[in-house]
C-alpha cells in the first residue's frame, strides 16, 4: 500500500521512495505480527476480509478488472466487480498465511495438506529423482513448494524478487527456513539446468517467464529442407511449421503487455530504423492491441505506422491509398525511392 502511495513521487525523489519502502516492509511486519496472534484459520479470513475491502478502491484494481475481462468476456459488471473482491481477498489471505506455512505442511492427524501421488510422479518422488514441478498460481502457491520441500526433496524454484528489498528479505526469509533454494528469474534458465545436473528439482509457476537474452528467429521450412514445389507439399510444410513453431496463443494475442514487449523487443533486435504494422480487419483478435504496439515503438523513438488489410479477404484492402501512405511515411522520415537505372 506505501508503494501505491509514494511510487510515483518516489520515482522523482529518491529519499521519498526509500521511504515508501521502509514503510511498505513495516507495514507488512505488522501485518503478520497482527495475524500471528491467532490460528492460520482465522489469521487467513482476517487476510481474506481485509484485502477484499482494501482491493477494489486501489489504483491497481483497474488492472484487475481489464483482466478479468479478457479472461472472462460477457460477464455483468456486477460479476466482474465480485471476482475482483475474490481476487483481492485471495491475496490477503495468502499474505496473511505466510507465518503459518510451516504449519500448513505439517504431517499428522490436523494438517491441512493431503497429498496424492500416483503413477510416474511417485516412483519420482520416493525416488527423489530431479524433477520439474510445476504448480498453478492459484490459491496459496506457496504451498506446493513447501510441501516439496517437508518430502525432503531438494528444491530449486524461480521466483520474481520484489522491487522493495525490505520486503523481499523477509519473504525470503520465510521461504527459506522450509528449506527451499531460490534463483531470481534474471538469468535464470542457465542456473536452473544447473541445479538439475546438480540433482536437484526445480519448481515453477506456469506465468514466470523470462525476459533476458535475445529472440531466435523461427527458420523458413526451405532452411530445414522441407520441400515447397507443389500444393500438396506447401500445406503439408505449413501444417507441420504451425505446429512446431507457433507462437499465437490467445495469452500472448490478448495480452496487451506481452504483445506490446515483444514487438518493441524485435524492433530494438533487428536496429529497425522504423516499423510497419499490419492490423488484420479480419480477425479482431489479432488486431486487437496493433495500435498500442505501434504507440510503444514509437514512444521508443522507432517511427511506426499500422496499416489495414484482412487475411481472410484480399479484395478488403485499398491499395491506392495504402501505397499513398507508406510513401508519405517514407518521404517524412527522408526515405529516398529505389528506382532501377535504364540501361
Amino acid at each position: 500500500m506505501a508503494r501505491l502511495l509514494f511510487q510515483k513521487s518516489g520515482d522523482k525523489i529518491p529519499w521519498l521512495g526509500k521511504l515508501g519502502w521502509w514503510l511498505e516492509a513495516a507495514i507488512l511486519k505488522l501485518f503478520w505480527k497482527w495475524v500471528s496472534a491467532s490460528t492460520v484459520e482465522r489469521a487467513s479470513a482476517r487476510g481474506y476480509r481485509l484485502f477484499r475491502w482494501l482491493g477494489p478502491r486501489l489504483n491497481k484494481n483497474r488492472h484487475v478488472m481489464g483482466n478479468l475481462g479478457i479472461a472472462f468476456p460477457g460477464m455483468s459488471q456486477a460479476e466482474y466487480e465480485a471476482l475482483a473482491e475474490a481476487v483481492w481477498g485471495n491475496i490477503g489471505a495468502v499474505l496473511a498465511e505466510y507465518p503459518f506455512l510451516k504449519t500448513l505442511v505439517a504431517t499428522g492427524p490436523d494438517s491441512h495438506t493431503t497429498i496424492e501421488m500416483r503413477g510416474v510422479s511417485k516412483t519420482v518422488v520416493e525416488n527423489r529423482e530431479s524433477a520439474v514441478y510445476v504448480t498453478p498460481h492459484l490459491g496459496n502457491w506457496e504451498i506446493a513448494a513447501a510441501t516439496v520441500a517437508k518430502l525432503e526433496i531438494p528444491l530449486s524454484t524461480i521466483y520474481s524478487p520484489q522491487s522493495n528489498p525490505g520486503v523481499d528479505r523477509m519473504i525470503l526469509g520465510v521461504r527459506e527456513s522450509l528449506g527451499l533454494k531460490f534463483v531470481p528469474k534474471e538469468h535464470a534458465v542457465r542456473q536452473l539446468l544447473k541445479e538439475l545436473r546438480q540433482g536437484r528439482s526445480v519448481g515453477m509457476l506456469p506465468d514466470q517467464r523470462v525476459d533476458e537474452g535475445d529472440l531466435i528467429p523461427t527458420p523458413m521450412p526451405m532452411d530445414i529442407g522441407m520441400p515447397m514445389t507443389t500444393r500438396e507439399e506447401a500445406v503439408r510444410a505449413l501444417c507441420w511449421y504451425r505446429s512446431h513453431f507457433s507462437t499465437e496463443t490467445p495469452y500472448n494475442i490478448a495480452c496487451g503487455e506481452v504483445l506490446h514487449e515483444l514487438t518493441l523487443k524485435i524492433a530494438k533486435q533487428w536496429k529497425a530504423d522504423g516499423g510497419m504494422l499490419h492490423q488484420n480487419i479480419g480477425c479482431t483478435m489479432q488486431a486487437l492491441g496493433s495500435l498500442e504496439s505501434r504507440n510503444a515503438v514509437a514512444e521508443a523513438g522507432i517511427p511506426c505506422i499500422n496499416y489495414e488489410g484482412n487475411d481472410a479477404d484480399v479484395r478488403d484492402i485499398d491499395m491506392t491509398n495504402m501505397k499513398r501512405k507508406f510513401d508519405i511515411f517514407f518521404e517524412a522520415n527522408g526515405v529516398k525511392r529505389l528506382t532501377k537505372k535504364n540501361k
